[in-house]
């Protein structure tokens, strides 16, 4: 290739002003099977950008050169910081700096690096009011309304440069132009929950006012969810339960847009609040009214609104009505029969809410200690659990199968709990019975699913050998190297291995 390529360019190695410099190649061992197969082009640049970093040259021809490099690669964050090192030595000019830089985003509009910089570089611009950051951004957002990078500096400069009551307007505009642009809903929530600095923005007047705007474009586009989200982030510390005229609206829009799976949502979520904060309900309502009511929105979206997630749904409708009560049968109809046993049928009102209860502690907490457990799918008093072998044990690294069966007494008889997944240990036989004093005599009705579950993973890895359901296992216990080889050869053969 010669010194000078098509459109003018001239490698470094060939530059005289550039004649002191030793380049540095990059570190590549001579084993590397795969290479980067650099340009000739990006591999000068580099090497002299390396030999500059390395003897830490903060001049006016190194800040010529990062600029290259910027361009070959726009994301290398280690040649970015390098450049704001130099332009920070030299006291470089700023406003050339943010001329450069926006160059820069128009073409690299999702890249972490090159936002960061002009973020620095604007905190260094003498006089500079913001402006020109909403101007930039403005200019992505038109070509790509979601640019999360721009959203973010947007945001950043408003804060920075105390540039809030201009962004309402411009907010406005956007959902003007598209009421389901969500980021728009989104920057306009953050403006007015953040422009009084640390107290909130959403006063009782700002919260009101703003609520008959959602509502307003609400009514012109029920399905747009973007809308039904800030409603409800307006309301996020009072609660919803709190405005009536949402129920009102809500109401009146029922009336022409009952298929509208947000509109269902957000109203069985305004019942719900009132439940559960025991808010004060309109005459001739009763909690037991309330709670129905809720149970049949959630229906609706289980059946018709939101089929694609109906089993979120009936989880929902299930945690109500164990906490709350309310007429369950309306929500089996439409329902497989499958389906229905999931939801509580065949069994008591009392059990169905106590494992429905018991199924979200499980999923807010057991994860973390190596335990799940989740009905089986024919019957809310089955469930099946996964444990994991405590760490430092023999059964480190396994994981267990276990059924769980509940009494219709439950909990004031303990559930059955045997291992389905076969287990040598020397409280467990070869059926998967467990030997464990919580499950049969010392059993207590304060007792949970996660306090079983806990206690059977405790026992992986402290048995109870004077009580052995597996003689030869509590024989070998105490010989772990013994025990480890059985145990290997035991799951090799259950495995099929």
């Amino acid at each position: 290739m010669s010194a000078t390529a098509a459109g003018g360019w001239v490698l470094y190695r060939d530059r005289p002003d550039w004649a002191d410099v030793t380049p540095l190649k990059q570190d590549e061992s001579e084993r590397t099977v795969l290479r980067i197969a650099y340009t000739e082009k990006f591999s000068d640049v580099h090497d002299y950008l390396r030999a500059c970093m390395r003897a830490d040259e903060r001049s006016q021809r190194a800040l010529a050169l990062t600029a290259d490099a910027i361009e070959l690669n726009p994301a290398n964050y280690t040649t970015w910081s390098y450049r704001r090192a130099i332009l920070a030595s030299l006291d470089g000019d700023m406003e050339a700096e943010m001329k450069l830089v926006r160059g820069i985003i128009l073409r690299n509009q999702k890249n972490y690096q090159v936002w960061y910089h002009r973020r620095w570089v604007a905190t260094r611009l003498s006089g500079a009011d913001g402006t020109s950051e909403l101007e930039l951004t403005g200019e992505v957002l038109t070509e790509d309304s979601k640019n999360y990078h721009a959203w973010e500096h947007r945001q950043w400069a408003i804060r920075h440069f105390n540039l809030w009551e201009r962004e309402l307007a411009y907010t406005e505009l956007l959902i003007g132009t598209d009421v389901r642009n969500n980021s728009a809903w989104h920057q306009r929530h953050f403006v007015l929950a953040n422009r009084n600095g640390e107290a909130s923005g959403l006063t009782p007047d700002v919260v009101a006012a703003e609520t008959e705007f959602a509502l307003n474009w609400i009514g012109q586009c029920p399905n747009n969810e973007s809308a039904w989200s800030f409603l409800r982030g307006l309301h996020l510390d009072t609660g919803l339960a709190d405005c009536p005229r949402l129920l009102q609206f809500c109401r009146e829009l029922l009336a022409t847009e009952a298929g509208c799976p947000h509109l269902l949502a957000f109203m069985a979520d305004y019942r719900a609040d009132q439940l559960d904060r025991r808010c004060p309900l309109a005459e001739g309502e009763t909690r037991e009214s309330v709670a129905t009511e809720a149970l049949r929105l959630l229906h609706l979206l289980a059946t018709k609104a939101d089929r694609i997630r109906r089993r979120y749904w009936l989880f929902v409708a299930g945690d109500l009505h164990a906490r709350h009560g309310g007429q369950m049968p309306e929500l089996q109809e439409g329902l497989s029969s499958s389906q229905q046993r999931m939801s509580g049928i065949g069994i008591s009102d009392s059990l169905s809410r106590r494992l429905q209860k018991e199924l979200l502690e499980l999923m807010s907490c057991s994860g973390d200690a190596g335990a799940t457990a989740f009905p089986d799918g024919e019957s809310l008093a089955k469930w099946t659990a996964t444990l994991r072998g405590p760490d430092d044990s023999p059964y480190e690294g396994d994981v267990y199968k276990l059924s769980l069966e509940f009494p219709a007494d439950y909990p004031f008889r303990g559930p059955a709990v045997r291992f389905t997944t076969p287990c040598f240990h020397p409280n467990v036989d070869q059926l998967g019975n467990i030997c464990l004093d919580i499950l049969r005599e010392k059993w207590s009705a304060l007792y949970t699913v996660r306090t079983v579950l806990l206690s059977v993973r405790a026992l992986l890895a402290e048995p109870n050998n004077s009580s052995p359901l597996n003689a030869l296992a509590a024989a070998q216990w105490p010989n772990r190297a013994e025990f480890a080889r059985t145990k290997r050869s035991f799951q090799d053969k259950h495995s099929g291995g």
